[in-house]
Protein backbone atom coordinates (compact mmCIF):
# COMPACT_ATOMS: atom_id res chain seq x y z
CA UNK A 1 0.00 0.00 0.00
CA UNK A 2 2.93 2.42 0.78
CA UNK A 3 4.59 1.97 -2.45
CA UNK A 4 1.31 2.74 -4.12
CA UNK A 5 0.86 5.77 -2.12
CA UNK A 6 4.47 7.04 -4.07
CA UNK A 7 3.65 6.06 -7.20
CA UNK A 8 -0.16 8.30 -6.60
CA UNK A 9 2.11 11.09 -5.76
CA UNK A 10 4.15 10.74 -8.85
CA UNK A 11 1.76 10.55 -11.14
CA UNK A 12 0.10 13.68 -9.61
CA UNK A 13 3.28 15.60 -9.58
CA UNK A 14 3.96 14.70 -13.42
CA UNK A 15 1.19 17.41 -14.37
CA UNK A 16 4.03 19.74 -13.80
CA UNK A 17 5.56 18.47 -16.54
CA UNK A 18 2.71 17.50 -18.95
CA UNK A 19 0.40 20.00 -20.44
CA UNK A 20 -3.12 20.67 -19.13
CA UNK A 21 -5.65 17.65 -20.13
CA UNK A 22 -8.92 16.94 -18.78
CA UNK A 23 -8.69 13.34 -18.91
CA UNK A 24 -5.34 13.70 -17.02
CA UNK A 25 -7.21 16.03 -14.47
CA UNK A 26 -9.74 13.73 -14.21
CA UNK A 27 -7.22 10.59 -13.11
CA UNK A 28 -5.86 12.93 -11.18
CA UNK A 29 -9.01 13.94 -9.15
CA UNK A 30 -10.31 10.09 -8.75
CA UNK A 31 -6.30 8.97 -7.34
CA UNK A 32 -6.57 11.67 -5.07
CA UNK A 33 -10.03 10.67 -3.98
CA UNK A 34 -8.79 7.56 -3.11
CA UNK A 35 -5.97 8.91 -1.15
CA UNK A 36 -7.92 10.99 0.88
CA UNK A 37 -10.37 8.64 1.35
CA UNK A 38 -7.65 6.05 2.45
CA UNK A 39 -6.45 8.44 5.07
CA UNK A 40 -9.92 8.48 6.71
CA UNK A 41 -9.79 4.89 7.12
CA UNK A 42 -6.12 5.34 8.80
CA UNK A 43 -7.63 7.27 11.44
CA UNK A 44 -10.37 5.10 12.41
CA UNK A 45 -11.08 2.11 14.30
CA UNK A 46 -8.05 -0.80 14.58
CA UNK A 47 -5.98 1.25 12.44
CA UNK A 48 -5.49 3.99 14.60
CA UNK A 49 -3.78 1.54 17.26
CA UNK A 50 -1.17 0.55 15.29
CA UNK A 51 1.16 4.16 15.56
CA UNK A 52 3.72 2.66 16.60
CA UNK A 53 3.95 -0.19 13.76
CA UNK A 54 7.11 0.45 11.26
CA UNK A 55 4.43 -0.39 8.13
CA UNK A 56 2.35 2.71 9.63
CA UNK A 57 4.80 5.02 10.03
CA UNK A 58 6.09 4.23 6.59
CA UNK A 59 2.82 4.52 5.05
CA UNK A 60 2.19 8.02 6.64
CA UNK A 61 5.31 9.34 4.97
CA UNK A 62 4.01 8.23 2.08
CA UNK A 63 0.67 10.20 2.00
CA UNK A 64 2.90 13.42 3.36
CA UNK A 65 4.57 13.04 -0.14
CA UNK A 66 1.18 12.77 -1.74
CA UNK A 67 0.52 16.03 -0.15
CA UNK A 68 3.52 17.61 -1.07
CA UNK A 69 2.92 16.71 -4.88
CA UNK A 70 -0.53 17.16 -4.70
CA UNK A 71 0.46 21.00 -3.66
CA UNK A 72 2.70 21.55 -5.71
CA UNK A 73 0.71 20.84 -8.68
CA UNK A 74 -3.18 21.62 -7.29
CA UNK A 75 -3.35 24.11 -4.34
CA UNK A 76 -1.40 27.74 -4.78
CA UNK A 77 -1.17 31.27 -6.21
CA UNK A 78 0.31 29.28 -9.98
CA UNK A 79 -2.33 26.30 -9.17
CA UNK A 80 -5.52 24.97 -11.26
CA UNK A 81 -7.85 26.03 -9.28
CA UNK A 82 -11.24 25.31 -12.47
CA UNK A 83 -9.43 22.02 -13.11
CA UNK A 84 -11.64 18.44 -12.79
CA UNK A 85 -9.25 17.96 -10.12
CA UNK A 86 -11.59 19.05 -7.67
CA UNK A 87 -14.62 18.39 -9.66
CA UNK A 88 -13.68 15.15 -9.07
CA UNK A 89 -13.11 15.90 -4.96
CA UNK A 90 -16.47 18.26 -4.96
CA UNK A 91 -18.73 15.25 -6.04
CA UNK A 92 -17.31 12.11 -3.99
CA UNK A 93 -16.04 14.16 -0.83
CA UNK A 94 -17.14 17.52 -0.57
CA UNK A 95 -14.30 18.93 -0.62
CA UNK A 96 -14.64 22.31 -3.49
CA UNK A 97 -11.61 23.83 -3.36
CA UNK A 98 -7.87 24.02 -1.95
CA UNK A 99 -8.86 25.83 0.98
CA UNK A 100 -11.24 22.42 2.00
CA UNK A 101 -7.99 20.26 0.98
CA UNK A 102 -5.08 22.17 2.91
CA UNK A 103 -7.72 21.98 6.19
CA UNK A 104 -7.77 18.24 5.35
CA UNK A 105 -3.80 18.26 5.23
CA UNK A 106 -3.48 20.27 8.36
CA UNK A 107 -5.76 18.05 9.91
CA UNK A 108 -3.75 15.07 9.08
CA UNK A 109 -0.43 16.66 10.31
CA UNK A 110 -1.92 17.45 13.55
CA UNK A 111 -2.87 14.06 14.21
CA UNK A 112 1.16 13.01 13.03
CA UNK A 113 2.45 15.31 15.13
CA UNK A 114 -0.42 14.15 18.02
CA UNK A 115 0.54 9.62 17.24
CA UNK A 116 4.19 10.07 16.20
CA UNK A 117 5.96 12.29 18.98
CA UNK A 118 7.94 10.19 19.10
CA UNK A 119 9.37 9.08 15.57
CA UNK A 120 11.46 11.74 14.28
CA UNK A 121 11.43 10.55 10.81
CA UNK A 122 7.60 11.17 10.61
CA UNK A 123 7.68 14.47 12.56
CA UNK A 124 10.53 16.04 10.57
CA UNK A 125 8.52 15.69 7.36
CA UNK A 126 5.41 16.56 8.87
Amino acid sequence: LTWLEYIVGAVVRGRLSCSSSEPQESLDGDLAFRVFQLIQVMDQGFHATRYGAESRQRLDLAVLNFFGNFRKVYVGEQAMHSSKVYVQLSERMGLHDHLMVMNLTVTKITQNLKCFAQVDKVVEAS
